[in-house]
């Protein structure tokens, strides 16, 4: 299978939903805003039923009312999803069909039944009914997203890329839209304008620190800090939608010893930007100095996230510059990422800390607490978890983090290596052994592996697609992955094959970074505590 392909996220956008929970709210919204008019007790009865998930009492009188309202659009709605949660994607694309002859302009039924198409792997059907829905509304992101990957897992880039161009329309100032659109322009040959989409991304981070004002210089350099946050809430007046203002706000306050009104200073950076990684990074600080350890790890979690997409632009850059030949372009920007990679390793060494601190206060019974948990710890544990779990690639990836800056170099290639190569989807550890290369002074090595599977194969597009839509069935999935754990113990066998999955979920974009990281932590701390067999 190819390597680094970002490209594959494109496969798992909008999986995560539940088209069954789409279509109850939408029921259920209807519901509400007609409660004051007429409604046959009948349909008020089924709306109960479905919204209450008891679907035992919901088949015999959904068939009756239908039998003598088959023109009511919400009777045929609460069938497609009553279809769905039961697993009968067949009889849904039925119920949606009936919804659309009633109702040609209901784009939730279009693009259910574009859902359903595509669950049957009926693909040029979804992509017709996903066509439909934008035709009587522009603004609507899911057909969009699976269009893109329909058109991608055929190998039709330029059609993906068209997609994803119209989606960076809608969605301006999301980092993860502008990188996918970029690594697209790679895999359809465009490697000029895929450039020039990742400089847009590399841009679009607020910068406080290019923010330069002389009066406010002053003022803070003469520690006139009161007079400082007059200043900026004057300039906030004018501009109340500068995060840089906001989060220049945050720091001032800090140094006041206002860190409740310096939190609320960062957050409206953060609401006005979700990408402000200064203002990320200093409310984490802020929540780790007063002992509020979840919301402190969640803030680093998310500047570690916004960091990783910042690299992946980087990369980006990189990646095209060397698809046209242009070496040393490419090599400037890997100097680049190599800058701003610290920033992700030192969260992440700060994280671990805080999940230790956590983890043990919480399931450890002998004064944990006084011991301080550490970096050192965390590894410990992570060794741990990788001699009962030697085929997990997270704790492999996991490990090569913290051996950045503990280990070396050397040794994190050799965690990442690994990684990748019992998961060679994992394309966030071959990214970072890139730039392990780089910084060892092997570029060639780097620059073969950065452009490796950036035209990814037919066979690799086909398996991540439908890996990503098997993950649309929860309920069989869930049950496939029980079924797995259970004959792995039964087996006493230890194959890791759930972290595996997780990491190609992760990879194609179906399961946030951010949540494996917070979940594969925890479980390898957690697992410190409990005896072995």
């Amino acid at each position: 299978m190819d390597r680094m392909n970002q490209v594959l996220q494109v496969f798992g956008r909008g999986v995560s939903l539940d088209v069954a929970d789409m279509v109850t709210q939408w029921i259920e919204k209807g519901h509400i805003a007609n409660s004051e008019r007429a409604m046959a007790p009948e349909l008020r009865h089924c709306i109960s039923c479905l919204i209450e998930k008891r679907f035992s009492d919901l088949d015999d009188p959904l068939r009756l009312y239908l039998f003598s309202h088959s023109r009511c659009v919400t009777g045929h709605m609460i069938n497609a999803a009553h279809c769905l949660y039961q697993g009968d994607v067949t009889q849904a694309l039925d119920a949606f069909k009936e919804v659309y002859q009633l109702q040609p302009a209901n784009t939730l039924a279009a693009y259910g039944l574009g859902h359903c198409h595509e669950r049957l792997s009926q693909h040029e059907d979804a992509a017709q009914y996903y066509q439909d829905c934008l035709k009587y509304s522009h603004h609507l992101e899911l057909p969009l997203q699976r269009l893109a990957a329909i058109y991608a897992r055929q190998g039709r880039f330029e059609s993906s890329l068209e997609q994803y161009t119209l989606l960076q329309r809608l969605l301006p100032d999301d980092l993860a839209t502008q990188n996918t659109l970029g690594y697209l322009s790679i895999a359809a040959c465009h490697y000029q304008e895929a450039e020039e989409t990742f400089n847009t991304a590399v841009l679009m981070l607020p910068d406080s620190s290019s923010f330069a004002d002389p009066t406010l210089q002053q003022m803070i350099a003469e520690q006139e800090y009161t007079e400082a946050v007059d200043y900026l809430d004057e300039k906030l007046d004018d501009t109340p939608d500068m995060p840089e203002l906001w989060s220049k706000k945050g720091d001032v306050l800090a140094r006041l010893g206002a860190t409740t009104e310096a939190m609320a200073a960062y957050k409206q950076a953060l609401q006005g930007s979700p990408i402000c990684l200064d203002a990320a990074v200093k409310l984490g600080t802020l929540y780790a100095r007063c002992d509020q350890f979840l919301p402190a790890m969640d803030m680093y979690l998310r500047a570690i996230e916004i960091n990783e997409q910042l690299l992946d632009s980087y990369l980006g850059i990189a990646a095209a510059r060397k698809m046209k030949n242009d070496v040393s372009g490419a090599m400037q920007s890997l100097q680049s990422a190599t800058l701003i990679w610290p920033n992700s390793t030192m969260l992440f060494s700060e994280v671990a800390k805080l999940m230790a601190t956590v983890v043990f206060s919480e399931h450890c019974n002998n004064g944990i607490l006084d011991l301080q948990p550490n970096t050192g710890m965390v590894f410990d544990a992570l060794n741990c978890q990788i001699a009962s779990q030697p085929n997990n690639p997270i704790s492999y990836y996991h490990r090569g983090m913290l051996e950045v800056q503990t280990q070396g170099l050397d040794k994190a290639l050799e965690s990442f290596q690994r990684a990748t190569r019992l998961n060679e989807s994992y394309w966030r550890a071959q990214a970072k052994s890139v730039l392990c290369l780089f910084c060892m002074g092997h570029t060639q090595d780097a620059l073969r592996t950065l452009t490796a599977g950036v035209h990814p194969d037919e066979q690799t597009l086909k398996l991540n697609y439908e890996t990503a839509v098997l993950y649309w069935n929860h309920v069989k999935f869930a049950g496939a992955m029980m079924n797995l754990f259970r004959v792995q113990t039964q087996q006493n066998r230890s194959d890791d094959c759930a972290q595996v999955i997780s990491t190609v979920l992760e990879s194609i974009g179906v399961i946030d970074h951010v949540d494996i990281m917070w979940d594969s932590l925890q479980e390898t701390l957690l697992g410190v505590q409990r005896p072995r067999p």
